[in-house]
């Protein structure tokens, strides 16, 4: 599930995807402007050119100094724009308005999704005169170029990449923390002074400041964010001049099973969702599982702190003789779509989409057809099996049985409590979710609830601020990250569901499994409503189970805390997946 992670976000990378040639290039040809909000207004500036049936163009970012980036990737379809630009990893997704002088979208960069609209450029941006050329000056600019090091957050050190440099009289730069699966995040602002750099990434309320060692190849530094600082300390280099962490259950190469892309329709939403389908060699046609990612945007492998919890899991069951169909989730990836503006019910299609698509297939057995979800892929698989015939069994991994105001109340206080908060403030942040979810499980308009779930902000501010004002920074941080998550489409659909009514109508044969140690989805609260709401609804086949010391992403762990998952080199552990293995075999071997 999606949690408020204050210290250091998680992203998940996407990639792009094409879309189909217009008959009319004419309507996107020119210049586009728009301002991106990222805590500051960044004005960004697109240039569209369209010759000899190609597509080509470039990108600026004057408020940064950034002029002339090419666009790596440009697709125009009839209503549609798609542009890539590599050198800062980001993507754009937008649709034409009918006059044809607006265009609405996202930019999807270092995993985070923020709305952008374009207009027609009254005038070409340019660079400043000084930059009528712009070259980086690294010789002359001792702390251009790219950086790399390692942040000691405590209970896990994170690999991080600082890109920074100089371009006329201006910097920019951008930076990635790999063990997020980030891409590269945009500096808000770089400030040098003589041996000091300060950098701020206002996207995700980060600051760095450091000093530049006599040597010119090292930085020392601090990283400061949600009021919490960490030592951060760089030497010129980049990824590969740091040692990645150890990921030892990763399948390598010779594979004993056969390994395919995929690719099918949603016709409902119309777009098309792109996976990976391994199977055995030998003993077809097969049963099968489509795996479920959890929320957030993520890949077909279910990237979280470079661990890929869906490629371990596809390789433990398709050397058990199960096929394993994982899948990008929509807007990501080689998916197409837009996750964004996307909800548990979009999602619920997609999975729909995807048994129809294995149906089809010869070499997959139709009438053994299962679902894998996991945390909100847990609340997707019952009602995907209360609407399919053609689900044969689901397993529920860190499934959700009780409704979402209960839920997010107890996954953020458990994830308070371990991070050393009192019960004060526990009681402050519970008593604030819970007032926010009943606004926004109302019927009102956007613009009411986000004003009213803001008034319960503030009040939390004060309240917290109060019992430690050196903290009110970062009080005021958890403050609005709340209120953004609840007032989010996504979270006010999830709060209209009620999982244990979809439970009682699932009758295929039910695997749920937890961790006991988990603190996005706690075992004791959702394992007893899930066994029970199945049972209520005449389920003969209910099979529940807590799994001693394991966390959210089923790994051994030690207090379940977020902050642990990148410092355990355990994927999932070998117990859930032998729980998950034999269970789906005992009832898949029949014939």
């Amino acid at each position: 599930m999606r949690s408020l992670l204050v210290a250091l976000a998680l992203i998940t990378l996407t990639a792009s995807a094409g879309l189909a040639k217009t008959t009319s290039p004419e309507k996107f040809v020119g210049d586009w402007e728009g301002k991106l909000d990222i805590g500051t207004p960044i004005r960004v500036v697109i240039h569209l050119a369209y010759a000899d049936g190609k597509w080509s163009g470039t990108t600026d970012s004057p408020d940064q100094g950034g002029y002339g980036i090419a666009l790596s990737e440009v697709t125009v379809g009839e209503k549609d724009l798609y542009w890539a630009v590599d050198a800062i990893d980001g993507e754009y997704r937008g649709t034409l308005s009918k006059d044809g002088k607006q265009i609405d979208g996202t930019l999807t960069q270092g995993g985070e999704q923020i709305p952008l609209t374009f207009a027609r450029a009254a005038a070409t941006t340019t660079p400043p005169a000084t930059a009528a050329t712009p070259t980086p000056q690294v010789a002359s600019q001792p702390f251009a170029g790219d950086w790399a090091g390692a942040l000691d957050a405590g209970a896990q050190k994170l690999r991080i990449l600082l890109h920074l440099s100089y371009t006329g009289a201006a910097w920019g730069g951008s930076m990635e923390s790999p063990d997020q699966g980030t891409g590269a995040i945009p500096l808000s602002m770089v400030s040098v002074d003589g041996a000091k750099v300060r950098v701020e990434v206002s996207s995700i309320g980060g600051v760095y400041e450091g000093t530049l060692n006599a040597d010119g190849k090292s930085i020392t530094g601090t990283w400061a964010q949600g009021g919490l600082s960490f030592p951060l300390n760089l030497a010129r280099g980049d990824a590969s001049t740091l040692q990645a962490p150890n990921r030892p259950q990763e399948p390598k190469a010779p594979l004993p099973y056969d390994t395919e892309e995929v690719s099918y329709p949603n016709p409902r939403a119309k777009i098309t969702l792109a996976g990976t389908l391994t199977k055995p060699r030998t003993g077809g046609p097969f049963p099968v599982v489509l795996l479920i990612t959890g929320s957030g945007p993520q890949d077909r492998d279910e990237n979280v702190m470079t661990h890929k919890p869906f490629l371990v899991l596809s390789d433990y069951l398709t050397r058990q003789g199960i096929a394993v169909l994982r899948v990008d989730d929509r807007g990501v990836g080689k998916s197409t779509g837009n996750f964004a503006a996307s909800t548990t019910k979009d999602f619920v299609d997609d999975v729909l989409a995807g048994v129809e698509y294995l149906k089809t297939r010869k070499d997959v057995n139709a009438k053994k057809i299962g679902l894998i979800g996991h945390s909100e892929g847990g609340i997707i698989a019952p009602i995907v099996a209360s609407r399919s015939k053609d689900v044969s069994f689901i397993v529920m991994m860190a499934g959700v049985g009780v409704h979402a105001d209960d839920l997010l109340v107890r996954q953020l206080s458990d994830l308070a409590r371990v991070n050393g908060a009192s019960d004060q403030v526990i009681g402050y942040v519970g008593a604030a979710t819970r007032r926010m979810c009943q606004i926004a499980a109302s019927p009102a308009d956007s613009a009411s609830v986000q004003k009213q779930c803001a008034a319960v902000s503030d009040s939390l501010k004060t309240q917290l601020a109060a019992l430690d004002p050196t903290k009110a920074e970062m009080a005021g941080q958890q403050a609005n990250g709340i209120a953004q998550l609840i007032t989010s489409r996504w979270s006010r659909y999830l709060l209209t569901l009620r999982p244990e009514e979809t439970l009682r109508n699932v009758k295929q044969p039910v695997l749920a499994i937890n961790g006991s140690l988990d603190l996005q989805v706690s075992s004791k609260m959702n394992l007893p409503t899930i066994e029970k709401a199945l049972k209520d609804g005449g389920n003969k086949d209910v099979t529940v189970q807590e799994l001693p010391g394991l966390n959210h992403l089923f790994q051994t762990a030690t207090t379940g805390s977020p902050m642990e998952y990148g410092k355990i080199e355990e994927t999932i552990s070998p117990v859930a997946l032998k729980t998950m293995g034999d269970w789906i075999v005992a009832r898949t071997s029949k014939k």
